[in-house]
Formats: C-alpha cells, sequence, structure tokens
C-alpha cells in the first residue's frame, strides 16, 4: 500500500464517520445530555485511534493470523481493566488463563534463543519482533477501549452515537500524525477502494457486535468471536498461500482456550451480580 498506516486509520475512520452519522439521522437518535457522557467518550477514541494504527504496523511486519492471534490477549486484559475502571475484581482462575495465553505470544513470536534462526534471516526476525511489539500495544489498548464502551451503555450513550464519536477522534488524532510526519500520500485507485472497504466492513461489524450482544450472552459472543483466529489462517492461506507453521497453530490454539476459560469463568458471576441488581 503506497499510504502510511495513519493515513489508512484517517480514511478508512472517515467511512466510519459518515455511515455512522446516517444512521444516527435515519433513526433520529439525539445527541448525549449529560456532561459526563461526552468525558466518557475520551478514553475510548483516544486508544481506538492509537490501536487502528498500531494493528496496521502490526500486520506490516509479521503475518496477519500472527498478529490476530495476539490481539486475543485483549480478552485477557479485558479483565484487568474490568477491575479498574467497572470494579470487577478478577479471579485466581483469570490469572491461570493469563499464562497460558502469555505462553502463545512465545509460540507466535518464535524468539530465536528458543526456537533458533530462522535461515539465517535476521531482517526478517526484526520485522516479526516489531510486528509483535505492535500487536502487543494493541492488545491492551482493545481491552480500554471494549470496557469503556461497555462503561458507555450503562450510561445510557447509544452504540451509533458511540462509533460516531470514536472513529471522529481517531480520525483527528492521526490526521494531525500524518500532517505532523508529513506522511500524507495521494492513495492508487486500488488503495482507495481498499480503505473504503476496510471502514464499511469495520462499520458492519460495530453493527453486528452490537445486535449480537442484545441477542446473545456476552459469553456466547465472545467465544465465537476467537474463531476469528482460524478465520486468518484460512484467509491468509486462500490469499497469500502461506501455510501456518506448527508453532503459530499451537498458539492460536492456546489462545482460544484462554479467552474461553476467561470469559466463562468470569461472566457467570457478573450475570448473577446484574440479575441481583434487577430483583
Amino acid at each position: 500500500m503506497t499510504v502510511s498506516p495513519f493515513q489508512v486509520v484517517v480514511t478508512s475512520m472517515s467511512v466510519v464517520i459518515v455511515t455512522s452519522l446516517v444512521l444516527i439521522i435515519y433513526k433520529r437518535i439525539p445527541p448525549p445530555s449529560e456532561v459526563k457522557q461526552y468525558i466518557w467518550f475520551l478514553p475510548s477514541g483516544i486508544s481506538i485511534a492509537f490501536l487502528n494504527a498500531s494493528n496496521v504496523f502490526a500486520v506490516t511486519y509479521m503475518g496477519l493470523a500472527d498478529v490476530v492471534t495476539i490481539l486475543q490477549l485483549s480478552v485477557i486484559f479485558v479483565g484487568f481493566f474490568s477491575w479498574i475502571i467497572l470494579k470487577e475484581p478478577p479471579r485466581v482462575i483469570d490469572f491461570i488463563f493469563a499464562a497460558i495465553a502469555i505462553v502463545n505470544v512465545v509460540f507466535a513470536t518464535r524468539p530465536s534463543f528458543i526456537f533458533g534462526q530462522s535461515n539465517g534471516d535476521n531482517h526478517t526476525n526484526y520485522d516479526s519482533l516489531r510486528g509483535v511489539t505492535f500487536a502487543l500495544l494493541s492488545a491492551p489498548l482493545i481491552a480500554i477501549a471494549n470496557v469503556v464502551v461497555r462503561k458507555q451503555s450503562k450510561l445510557d450513550i447509544q452504540p451509533y452515537i458511540s462509533s460516531f464519536a470514536n472513529a471522529l477522534q481517531s480520525t483527528l488524532i492521526n490526521l494531525i500524525v500524518c500532517i505532523a510526519t508529513q506522511n500524507w500520500a495521494c492513495p492508487s485507485r486500488i488503495d482507495l477502494l481498499t480503505l473504503f472497504a476496510a471502514g464499511l466492513s469495520y462499520t458492519i461489524v460495530q453493527i453486528s457486535l452490537y445486535m449480537a450482544f442484545s441477542l446473545e450472552s456476552a459469553t456466547v459472543v465472545s467465544i465465537i468471536l476467537t474463531v476469528q483466529i482460524v478465520i486468518a489462517f484460512l484467509w491468509q492461506f486462500i490469499f497469500y498461500r502461506l501455510v501456518p507453521i506448527w508453532t503459530s497453530a499451537l498458539g492460536g490454539a492456546l489462545v482460544m482456550v484462554a479467552c474461553i476459560g476467561s470469559m466463562v469463568k468470569r461472566n457467570k458471576p457478573i450475570q448473577n451480580t446484574q440479575g441481583t441488581r434487577e430483583l
């Protein structure tokens, strides 16, 4: 792609802004009325702004499937940030599943001091290390964004309003970075279509997740979302003919076990607490 990762975020998030605004107008959703609601837009918008750019950097330096696998660590981080922001205490079992998930990172990064040098290519290992760094940076940012969005829902903030506000902040922050670093370029027609498709897909994902959480429990949805690891390996094979090595496949399996176990153990008492409050 001929444009920088920051410009990728600016262009794709612009599509999210337009589509979210159309939905807001179509459904006649009023803007938030309390100052507290606007304040909670800041942490989600800022975290999404940087995690989107970090994701683009990550897939630039390492395989898509490995990046997606590492990003699933965000489910583990959700427990920690839920404790801080939502006052939901973590459990001992969460630390066990977190340890399993960390093992996944070792298999995904394949450090040379454990697995040996890969074909003597130092440049490839260096790029992979940079990709892992950006992916590990994205994981906690995703967790922060998810927890804050959940907090926004408790404040009666409509999901389309949240999507619009987060995309607007992400666009402005990355636009400033593009201008400051002089990384602005005119994208080709193919790149422009790709970025438009990415923004449209991002919008559809947000709407789909909202519908999923409104129809099904958070546990079931979170378990289903871990299947994206398998889908990432599948798409990588279809489009790039890349067969995952055994370490990546094992790492993906480990993180799925960790995420499923963590969400199942953590979500059950939360549901009971919510039910008690409703009663």
